[in-house]
């Protein structure tokens, strides 16, 4: 007992009531006591009771007596309050004999971690899950030192202990909470066994994938999923509760280990990446949405296994984020509205991307990519309450059916996501076609009710900026052959047409071997010549000549292009993670750095070339800040790539935030941005080197907060700015979230185009008199003059194949 007790390093007040017990146990005569283990057994995480009496309260301690075989058990109270340490008085009531099977119990719900209320599991349960996760993961305990390596099974728990003490009772909880959602991920997200860990066996890899650590200490929140690319093992760890709460960016984090929602959180990122790896290998390098994407993909997971149990609550893992910044900040339906005074952005997240298909944010790590991560969960949350409402029952006439159908688009969804190219827009459109190709299953839908639903679904993603297989994003025009034709180019691929009035279904398409160029982003005219970007790679078509589109080299390492340009004399390409250039004698891209030179990372939008002060510069607009390089004197071959400091004529520094396009006229730069307006930035040489200085601001939108003031007489509500372009004249066209505004340079004021579309715009185009624009809901709105003087509007929408 004393061993017992040193090894243990029981306080003075455990020990005395070990030892109370102990004492008198050997007084009574008991066969083998001496060998008897001996605990104080925690309940809540505390080892002190209030315990009911005779007729008065008593503070107690419940000390459990196990013979080393573990058939046979005691328990008993001692009084905590007073009493020698052989004190027989201190024991409260007769011992109660304990039975072999002992209390197996979890956390049903979020709810009931709250409520302190735990659910006794069945041997049924504790035999399905040590089958479940034995060729998964390896369960271990990591509380102190004497168990940090022991390895342990829900069965083993059951046998070896008793009422399990602190940690076990957290393996317990996480072990049977990991193996339901692994049943969930296979039976209801439609995700088969032999795929969970095929590229895993297919590697050599003979031993559970994963390691599941309970009990970590510490008081900085460090639960979570650490993948491994080397080593192709990945560990899960969960922390010991803490009344006090774990340390975190935002807030304090509560009871990690046994909040249900928090532990499907962790176990999803983990099955996600045994399903599909390349988002996870590529995580950090993902510029920029990839990680708010996996987090995103996470939270939605688990509250909508959550739900099933839980249904009532919008917030998930709420007992682990209790407090008040957390339950706005995590809350999965929410409606799909902009920030305003009293719900601001930096206190509960963002609801919508205020700039369609851009990241909203400066930041790409922190807490910031758990906000942008939200987006993507509440709008898959908006398609789960879709397809669930009853509307939608002619789909399956169980609405746990209609649900269980929008997890399993939002799996096929996860596995459009490649690393670099992983975007918002790219997984809505993944889980578009899942959603036609499942529709297309059911016989009873009629091809227009099949339409509907496809639409209703694009709505949702539309409604939360995120636009996907609708919208028109990019617009060129080419001249071959004295005929002038407008070009257009949507996600479901790229058309010509000379008349713009004509019915989208009747203008040319454009393929590449007999297929559409799906997934347009955009276009650049160089003569006769279009170069092409889409999600695919870059063509080129020859207008002159006709014929099909062909590939410009080999893949952008499996990056998507973003923009496409000619400097130079030759093709530059840029994408969510670098710049490229292409080699026309070795007919391969090749990053456009210096040799030998490191990675440019960044995320490019729109690519153009300046001279100034008799010098070629290349500009390059990626987001957070502008990029340029000197083309001269080999430049071109060995860019060196500088970011201009943007000051005011003052000489300070002015941080315009998300750039979203530039245009240049002469000298004078436009830079447009998502949150701060249009920009006015007068380009110059000083010693050798390009200085950009503002020269006031042309267009205020909404200023950042806080405190926003009153919008300037300027602002005919334009909203964020997405394209900028010159009409090469002295007029400026903007497309923005609320239509299409123009501009008279130098001291006009922004009107907006009449008769021009009202919802956002995301591609402008502007030549010999005519201006045409894209829209974010899937129509092309062209002006253009007459041979009799005056103009005449097309208008042209855009559909899908369903």
């Amino acid at each position: 007992m004393q061993e017992w007790l040193a090894a243990n390093s029981a306080p003075k007040a455990f020990a005395s009531s070990l030892a109370a017990v102990t004492g008198a146990w050997a007084d009574l005569g008991e066969p083998g006591s001496s060998t008897w283990d001996a605990h104080i057994a925690h309940y809540e995480g505390s080892a002190l009771l209030v315990l009911p009496y005779a007729g008065r309260y008593y503070l107690a301690y419940l000390v459990e007596l196990l013979t080393p075989s573990r058939d046979e058990g005691w328990r008993v109270f001692v009084n905590a309050e007073n009493g020698g340490a052989n004190d027989e008085s201190r024991i409260i009531g007769r011992p109660e004999p304990m039975s072999m099977h002992f209390d197996m119990r979890y956390y049903a719900s979020s709810r009931a971690v709250l409520d302190a209320t735990r659910t006794a599991m069945t041997d049924a349960e504790i035999t399905a899950a040590d089958a479940g996760l034995k060729d998964l993961a390896q369960l271990k305990f990591h509380a102190d030192a004497d168990a940090r390596e022991a390895a342990f099974t829900l069965q083993s728990l059951k046998n070896a202990s008793g009422l399990a003490l602190g940690h076990h009772q957290e393996g317990m909880n996480i072990a049977f909470h990991a193996h339901r959602f692994r049943r969930f991920f296979q039976e209801q997200c439609g995700v088969a066994p032999d795929d969970l860990l095929r590229w895993y066996t297919a590697s050599g890899k003979q031993e559970p994938p994963l390691t599941i650590q309970a009990g970590q200490g510490g008081e900085a929140l460090t639960t979570g999923f650490v993948p491994s690319v080397a080593t192709l093992d990945g560990t899960v760890t969960f922390q010991t509760a803490s009344d006090d709460g774990l340390t975190a960016e935002g807030g304090k984090v509560h009871n990690p280990s046994r909040d249900p929602e928090l532990i499907y959180h962790e176990i999803a990122h983990a099955l996600m990446w045994l399903l599909h790896r390349a988002p996870f290998d590529s995580r950090l390098d993902s510029v920029p949405f990839g990680r708010a994407l996996l987090e995103g993909y996470a939270n939605y997971l688990a509250r909508s296994l959550a739900a099933r149990s839980d249904p009532g609550a919008g917030q998930w893992a709420r007992a682990s984020y209790p407090d008040a910044i957390w339950r706005q900040r995590w809350s999965v339906a929410v409606p799909a509205v902009e920030s305003s005074p009293a719900l601001p952005r930096s206190t509960i997240g963002l609801r919508l991307l205020p700039v369609p298909n851009y990241y909203p944010q400066v930041s790409t790590a922190g807490l910031a990519v758990y906000d942008v991560g939200m987006i993507w969960t509440r709008a898959l949350w908006d398609i789960r309450s879709y397809l669930a409402d009853p509307a939608q029952a002619d789909l399956d006439a169980d609405a746990e059916a209609r649900i269980a159908l929008a997890d399993r688009l939002v799996m096929h969804s996860y596995r459009c996501v490649q690393g670099w190219s992983a975007s918002f827009e790219t997984a809505a459109e993944g889980l578009i076609a899942a959603a036609g190709i499942a529709l297309n299953q059911l016989a009873a839908l009629s091809p227009a009710r099949r339409k509907e639903i496809v639409k209703g679904i694009q709505d949702r993603f539309v409604g939360r900026g995120i636009l996907a297989e609708r919208g028109i994003q990019a617009i060129g025009q080419v001249t071959a052959g004295g005929s002038t034709r407008w070009l257009a180019g949507a996600d479901s691929g790229l058309r010509a047409s000379a008349d713009p009035k004509l019915l989208w279904n009747q203008w040319q398409p454009i393929t590449a071997a007999g297929n559409a160029l799906s997934g347009v982003t955009d276009l650049f005219v160089d003569g006769a010549l279009v170069y092409i970007a889409t999600e695919q790679g870059i063509f080129r078509w020859d207008a002159a000549a006709g014929g099909q589109a062909v590939p410009v080299g080999n893949a952008i390492a499996a990056q998507t292009p973003r923009c496409v340009a000619v400097v130079a004399g030759q093709l530059v390409a840029g994408t969510n993670y670098t710049l490229w250039r292409f080699d026309g004698n070795q007919q391969a891209w090749g990053q456009w750095k210096p040799p030998g030179g490191i990675e440019l990372k960044l995320a490019a939008s729109q690519i153009m070339t300046a001279t100034v002060g008799g010098q070629d510069f290349c500009l390059v607009a990626a987001l957070d800040h502008l990029r340029c390089a000197k083309l001269g004197g080999g430049g071109a071959a060995a860019p060196d790539w500088k970011s201009p400091t943007l000051r005011n004529a003052a000489g300070d520094e002015i941080k315009p935030g998300w750039i979203t396009s530039i245009c240049l006229v002469g000298t004078m730069l436009y830079v447009a941005t998502a949150y701060q307006g249009v920009w006015p930035v007068q380009l110059s040489i000083a010693n050798g080197e390009l200085q950009a200085t503002t020269a006031g601001v042309a267009l205020p939108v909404s200023p950042p907060p806080p405190p926003p003031p009153p919008p300037p007489p300027k602002d005919p509500g334009m909203g964020k700015v997405l394209r900028l372009i010159n009409d090469g004249n002295q007029k400026l066209y903007a497309g923005t979230t609320t239509g299409l505004f123009e501009i008279n340079l130098p001291a006009g004021a922004w009107t907006r185009v009449a008769g021009s579309a009202t919802s956002p715009v995301t591609v402008v185009q502007s030549s010999g008199g005519a201006v045409a624009a894209g829209t974010a809901a899937g129509g092309l709105w062209v002006r253009q003059p007459t041979a009799s003087g005056g103009t005449e509007v097309a208008t042209v929408e855009t559909d899908i194949a369903v």
